[in-house]
């Protein structure tokens, strides 16, 4: 299967609308996608949602591996449990083996949201579920690393 597999939009005002065309891109039959760096995309809540709900889904979901959402809005006024909605549809992927997160932990703490224990949560059950899916491979590494 030929296509692309490799798509870094980082450092591009993409915002909610650009997260939710890239999600429906996503979940064509078939998208070979294997690495997708979205970081210091100005992408919300409802974005990120919708790019890892087509992750959530094992028939649907392009093969990624590598899914950087690094300095994004994880936490915003509307949606505070974005990080546990995120944290769920990405835990439930099978192939996912790197989640990178760097610069969330600043955006939190800037718009006073949730403490640094709700990242922790978040990144939990991520690895927990990969490495239950995909013990051959060493699971999933989360990056919580700051700037």
């Amino acid at each position: 299967m030929g296509g692309l597999t490799s798509l870094k939009l980082g450092w591009n005002a993409l915002g909610r609308a650009g997260g939710e065309i890239v999600a429906k891109a996503m979940g064509r039959p078939g998208c070979p996608l294997k690495e997708l760096d979205l970081s210091h995309c100005e992408i919300d809540a409802p974005g990120l949602i919708a790019i890892c709900a087509v992750l959530r889904h094992e028939e649907t979901a392009p093969p990624i591996e590598i899914l950087d959402l690094g300095s994004n809005k994880l936490f915003c006024e509307t949606h505070e449990d974005v990080a546990k909605q995120v944290s769920t549809c990405v835990g439930l992927n099978k192939t996912l083996k790197v989640l990178r997160l760097k610069g969330a932990l600043e955006l939190a703490r800037a718009r006073e949201a949730p403490p640094l224990s709700a990242m922790e949560c978040m990144a939990e059950p991520v690895a927990n579920s990969a490495l239950a899916n995909d013990a051959t491979d060493g699971g999933v590494r989360t990056e919580l690393q700051s700037l």
